[in-house]
């Protein structure tokens, strides 16, 4: 058998396969986009002082104590607060929030929004975390204390107060 020379057109090919490896690259990225989930909670457990948060904190913007979710356009939808005594949901509609958590008796992780609900920023002392998992998650570097308080306030009313005694869990929903 007498095979024939065909011109493959390696250029033209190379060219084409780059385009649709552009356009692939583009269409995944979009869809990841789309993906993305509308909550972006963050997440305040203890058993080991964690805050995990749905985008990276270094997206955060601000320095010092006090850090600003990257989307101020979100607000705050509601907070759930479990222990092994209780659960509570504590629901916002446009209202200011206010969220603080102390961990060991005297730590504390103020979250709070503006008076619509939106603005969500974090205030404690980020120098006591460090990066756990991923970016998406601190630690505290103290592990062996628990959740002591929670405190919850709808535009400046206490909506929940309680003790709590470890295993206890806050997210703040942010949608």
């Amino acid at each position: 058998m007498i095979l024939k020379h065909t011109n493959l057109n390696l250029p033209g090919n190379l060219r084409l396969a780059g385009i649709a490896l552009a356009l692939a690259t583009l269409l995944g990225g979009a869809a990841y986009l789309f993906a993305q989930p509308t909550d972006t909670p963050i997440v305040i457990g203890d058993g080991s002082l964690t805050m995990g948060s749905a985008v990276a904190w270094s997206s955060f913007t601000g320095t010092g104590s006090t850090h600003a979710h990257p989307n101020a356009n979100k607000s705050i939808t509601s907070v759930d607060v479990t222990m092994p005594a209780m659960s509570d949901t504590v629901t916002f509609s446009g209202e200011k929030a206010e969220i603080d958590v102390t961990y060991a008796g005297t730590f504390s992780i103020k979250v709070a929004s503006g008076s619509n609900g939106r603005r969500l920023t974090v205030n404690t002392d980020f120098s006591a975390f460090h990066q756990g998992a991923d970016a998406n998650h601190l630690v505290h570097n103290n592990a062996t204390g628990t959740i002591t308080h929670v405190t919850v306030l709808r535009n400046g009313t206490v909506a929940l107060d309680s003790a709590a005694s470890g295993h206890t869990q806050v997210v703040i929903h942010y949608q």
